[in-house]
């Protein structure tokens, strides 16, 4: 469960202190450096963020996603993030990186997610 921050100044804050002691991506012209939990929420800008190098036409999409998923959640509002492994089936190993896909997670298998995780809003 994440919990979306106020933006800006926020945001730009979490993002250095996510990424300031990660080195720069090898081919900087394609590649940078993406942090979860996401800068734009109250959990991110940690030392202990897992930062890696994505493709910038991937970041841009993932961007596009949470500006989407932000018009639903208010800020400093409560959503729950279920990190997806490459098979489509839920993990409880998080990544950095988004799906970059919506899919659909049929509904026994969020029930099930539910009930194994305590949330708290």
């Amino acid at each position: 469960v994440l919990t979306r921050n106020g933006g800006g100044a926020e945001k730009r804050s979490n993002r250095y202190y996510s990424l300031k002691d990660h080195d720069d991506c090898e081919d900087t012209k394609i590649e940078s450096r993406d942090e979860f939990p996401y800068a734009s929420t109250m959990e991110g800008g940690t030392s202990q963020a897992a930062v890696r190098c994505v493709l910038i036409k991937e970041q841009e999409i993932q961007r596009l996603q949470l500006i989407e998923l932000y018009k639903l959640v208010n800020k400093y509002e409560k959503f729950l993030v279920v990190p997806i492994d490459n098979d489509g089936e839920p993990s409880w190993v998080p990544s950095p990186v988004p799906q970059t896909k919506p899919i659909n997670v049929p509904l026994p298998v969020i029930i099930n997610l539910l009930e194994r995780v305590a949330i708290e809003l």
